[in-house]
């Protein structure tokens, strides 16, 4: 299981008012106090975030150093440790664009994140204790295009 940062200041300052914890940069952040510890379902679900940035950030570097070598510069580091949040993102703005088109602004919003292929993968494997361990590689990526 993931170290889970309580009392974060990085959740507070990053996290809407109505979120609590969240998985921010490969840790798992959240406004509660340590002594209102967080349930199993939300450490497992953060947890599989956890797993699906660092394998997308993995990815991202072996991408960077490839483009590297082929047009030099380093400068394709830099967008490393969001492209995560790049294609999280995305995903969203192109599901909510299609979801405006046939619901309301309040439907389409909560379809564009809970349809993420991220989030779809968290939610299906949260309640199951060993998944995290057992997780095969990019296992988010058989959620793609579900929308």
């Amino acid at each position: 299981m993931r170290r889970i940062y309580y009392d974060s200041l990085m959740a507070k300052t990053f996290l809407a008012k109505n979120f609590y914890t969240s998985m921010l940069f490969g840790t798992i952040c959240t406004k509660y106090a340590e002594t209102e510890p967080l349930s199993e379902l939300v450490k497992r679900h953060e947890s599989i975030h956890c797993e699906q940035y660092w394998e997308v950030t993995v990815a991202a570097f072996l991408m960077a150093v490839v483009l590297q070598i082929v047009f030099g510069g380093g400068w394709w580091f830099v967008a490393v440790p969001f492209v995560y949040y790049a294609i999280y993102f995305l995903e969203a703005a192109i599901t909510l664009a299609i979801r405006l088109c046939t619901h309301g602004w309040r439907e389409a919003f909560d379809m564009a994140y809970t349809n993420s292929m991220f989030e779809q993968e968290a939610r299906e494997w949260e309640s199951v204790p060993d998944y995290v361990e057992s997780r095969p590689l990019g296992a988010f990526l058989h959620y793609f295009g579900r929308i």
